[in-house]
């Protein structure tokens, strides 16, 4: 079992670790805040409020003096995300424990990624296997591309904001849609293009997120494909708790050193599977 100055030291370190752990995550979570986002508070529940699809075209009308008025009711429905535990273990040997701050470091940074990669690729196949109308360009991802989705978004009446997510490809290379904006529809603004991570900025007004979690598959002639998705911000959920990861130790009776343990409570909800569409694009 680890020994007491493990012990020790573990408990000591750990508000470090929490801060690395913390500042990689959301370095490598670049989705968790494209969705609209619900935090849950000594529960497991987080509930999304959804609004009837028929509001989106409702009017009201008119009234006379002395006249009844028309019932207009506006439905507004509960939509409950149930948190599930993704937990993450490192194990950490009591030769390393003793490298000091390097070595926390790496812990952190590791427990971090894992952390960061399991909420984005939660995210991205939520809304991939969700949004149910799609189109798809054999000749990459482009302006022209984004513009139809948000369109046919707007036109059935959702006011926005619209989010992309996409594989890294669909956004940068030979085939991806940065690549049109520059060269094609130069917006004359390159710092608006590149921010962060995971988030490349806005393209007419829709947010642009790239991720490493995207499905791809091979097409004709040995071409490849990737999936990404257009969305309007309330038609995807993502629900975290309180705090997103609480970070931990434990002994690890059969090894000379210790387990870093902690658990991460998350949930992807699809709020309206109408409010989004996938395009499949080629990318090589």
């Amino acid at each position: 079992m680890a020994n007491e100055s493990t012990k020790t030291t573990l408990v000591g370190i750990m508000e470090t670790l929490n801060l690395g752990l913390y500042a990689s995550m959301y370095e490598f979570s670049s989705l968790w805040n494209a969705p609209l986002v619900g935090e849950a508070n000594d529960t497991l529940n987080v509930i999304f409020p959804t609004i009837d699809s028929g509001i989106r075209s409702a009017t009201a009308d008119a009234a006379t003096e002395g006249g009844s008025v028309a019932n207009t009711a506006i439905t507004v429905a509960a939509n409950t995300a149930v948190l599930t535990d993704y937990p993450v273990l490192a194990l950490v040997s009591n030769t390393a424990i003793k490298g000091g701050s390097n070595v926390l470091g790496t812990v952190s940074r590791a427990v971090g990624v894992k952390v960061g990669n399991t909420i984005d690729k939660l995210i991205y196949s939520t809304g991939k296997e969700g949004f149910s109308t799609s189109i798809s360009s054999s000749d990459g991802f482009g302006v022209g591309d984004l513009m139809s989705m948000v369109g046919s978004l707007k036109s059935a009446g959702y006011p926005g904001p619209f989010t992309c997510i996409a594989d890294w490809r669909q956004l940068q290379g030979e085939y991806g849609l940065m690549n049109d904006v520059l060269t094609t529809n130069n917006p004359g603004a390159n710092d608006e293009i590149i921010r962060g991570s995971g988030y490349l900025g806005t393209v007419n007004g829709v947010e642009i997120y790239g991720t490493h979690h995207a499905e791809t598959y091979t097409g004709d002639a040995s071409s490849t494909w990737a999936y990404g998705f257009v969305f309007a911000k309330d038609a995807l959920g993502f629900a975290y708790g309180t705090p997103m990861f609480d970070l931990r130790s434990a002994d690890a009776p059969e090894k000379s050193g210790a387990y870093v343990y902690g658990s991460c409570f998350i949930a992807a909800k699809l709020l309206d599977s109408s409010g989004g569409t996938r395009i499949e694009s080629r990318v090589a």
